[in-house]
């Protein structure tokens, strides 16, 4: 019920609102309350939303980043309290957030350290208020540098791959990552069945500033 869920899809609602970060959180807030009708669920979503649209509106920087986020989880808890009429016992995320942020400055070169320390402090497990101040913290650390994002998210265990959608999103969506376009794009086209070439032009076509 505040499961991470709707945080680890949210990353789309930010998609259909770039650089709208008002509208982002309210695309999270419906997108979620379906399946997790709850305070903190819906906080949790407006993180992950917000800072993608934020990316894709040109604040790239994580420490700007940050602020979105700082922003964005206490609009999602009230917009969503308002429609679902539950105050989620659990929790709460900016406590965590902040302090994730804090470990993410001190261990940034020290990734083992991180991990462990983001691990025992604050989770990775299935709950909103562990997967997302962990990806906040995993996405300073990284400092827009994709791959390292991914590594310490999917070392870091248990939810990895909630954690690792929700950091990478927001890393993807302030970088652009083509390098990583190059380097693995025919690897992953082969060896699933979606069109992922089509898929590519899709969105290129969407993005291109000149369309």
């Amino acid at each position: 019920f505040i499961t991470n869920g709707g945080a680890a899809r949210a990353w789309v609602a930010g998609l259909l609102a770039p650089g709208n970060v008002e509208k982002a959180i309210d695309h999270a807030v419906t997108l979620t309350l379906p399946t997790h009708p709850n305070a903190i669920s819906g906080s949790g979503a407006a993180v992950a939303a917000a800072m993608v649209s934020a990316a894709l509106g040109g604040i790239t920087s994580p420490a700007r980043l940050f602020d979105v986020a700082r922003q964005a989880v206490h609009t999602g808890y009230q917009k969503m309290e308002a429609v679902s009429h539950i105050t989620a016992v659990g929790t709460k995320l900016p406590q965590r957030m902040e302090l994730a942020a804090n470990l993410a400055v001190r261990y940034a070169n020290d990734e083992e350290r991180l991990i462990s320390e983001i691990h025992d402090s604050i989770g990775v497990g299935s709950y909103t208020s562990e997967v997302v101040p962990s990806a906040l913290g995993f996405l300073i650390a990284a400092d827009n540098d994709l791959e390292k994002a991914l590594r310490l998210a999917s070392n870091a265990g248990n939810n990895a791959n909630k954690t690792a959608v929700i950091v990478c999103s927001v890393v993807a969506a302030a970088t652009g990552c083509p390098c990583l376009t190059e380097k693995y794009f025919d690897i992953v086209s082969e060896n699933n069945t979606l069109d992922f070439k089509a898929l590519k032009r899709a969105f290129d076509r969407y993005f291109d500033p000149g369309r």
